[in-house]
């Protein structure tokens, strides 16, 4: 009965305006951080501007590779905006309600099931910040597997043998979810340091996916012991400064061990150039072979490689790096021979 009278002509009139309408134009956040709607509301064939505040972020339900979006928010419409004259009964007679009317809004929508497995991490990127040298980080991500059928994770790589990403299970249900495991060493780090993770997976139309973790490392290399200063010849850090170059010798082994931080060409990256220097100059070339075997005074980032002091190279490896960044120094001054 009272259904009733709300839809008849004294209150909302139904019969005339059926529907009442919402057309939402952005989400934001607000200073206390809830999430704002922002839309156009439409009632009684006239529209008005209303923000929403959603109850709680949206919530992504995947069950057996259906997925579900449920949304609430609640906010306010003036009535007199829309040609309302809302009353309720008073014992001295009927009186007009409040000027604002709450409304609540529930909206549940159901999307197709994806077919096959299909890979989907909640968050791509985690910033560490500012970070001590020599600590280790680590984070999970949230792999989700959004289809229908199994979803099998192949491998979890990393650029660089300072991070490790691992996972309990490789096997996802449909549906499912397994938290992936990512730690790096911030051992001979130095300012800002991005690395990336690379999954693979048999998810047709996304077989690899990337995400990334980041950090600034704070004063970096000072005060370091030569314990630390070794430390990336050791260990997992020996898949990049140690394996990679054995067996190798002049160019190749240039690129191999010296070129993530002096530049392909040696022209210089995280650390300075090196061809931009007067080789004609008889001690030059010594002094250089020095600080690749000993490392440098004035830069703690760059360690001794030679196997005397902890390193993987040999004085005759270290004289064909040598030989080799002296021809680089002919190409960057154009002189050839």
């Amino acid at each position: 009965m009272r259904d009733d009278d709300l839809k008849g002509p004294k209150y909302f009139n139904t019969a005339l305006y059926p529907r009442a309408s919402f057309n939402s134009l952005k989400l934001n956040r607000n200073k206390a951080g809830k999430y704002v709607l922002s839309g156009v509301f439409g009632l009684h064939g006239l529209k008005k501007n209303v923000d929403l505040t959603l109850t709680e972020p949206p919530q992504i339900v995947t069950k057996a590779g259906k997925q579900s979006l449920s949304i609430s928010a609640t906010g306010a419409i003036e009535q007199s905006h829309y040609g309302l004259t809302l009353k309720r009964l008073h014992p001295d007679g009927f009186v007009k309600v409040n000027d604002k009317i709450a409304i609540k809004v529930m909206v549940k929508a159901n999307a197709v099931a994806i077919k096959g497995p299909a890979i989907r991490v909640e968050k791509t990127k985690k910033n560490f910040g500012v970070v001590e040298e020599g600590i280790e980080l680590s984070c999970n991500f949230m792999v989700h597997n959004d289809g229908d059928k199994p979803l099998r994770i192949y491998e979890t790589k990393s650029t660089c043998g300072c991070t490790l990403a691992s996972m309990k299970k490789k096997l996802i249900a449909a549906g499912g979810r397994e938290a992936l495991k990512v730690v790096m060493d911030t051992s001979m780090k130095q300012g800002p340091v991005t690395k990336e993770i690379t999954i693979r997976s048999n998810d047709g139309k996304k077989s690899a996916l990337s995400i990334f973790v980041s950090a600034d490392v704070r004063n970096p290399h000072q005060n370091l012991g030569k314990n630390v200063q070794t430390k990336i010849f050791q260990g997992r850090c020996a898949a990049c400064h140690v394996n990679r170059g054995l067996g190798k010798v002049g160019e190749e082994l240039y690129l191999a061990d010296c070129a993530m931080c002096h530049g392909l060409m040696g022209g210089g990256a995280v650390g300075p150039s090196l061809v931009r220097l007067d080789y004609s100059n008889k001690g030059m070339a010594e002094a250089v072979s020095q600080i690749i075997a000993n490392g440098s005074p004035s830069h703690r980032s760059m360690p001794g490689f030679s196997k005397k002091v902890g390193g993987p190279l040999s004085d005759s490896e270290i004289e064909s790096i040598v030989k080799h960044l002296q021809q680089l120094s002919q190409l960057e001054s154009g002189v050839v021979r």
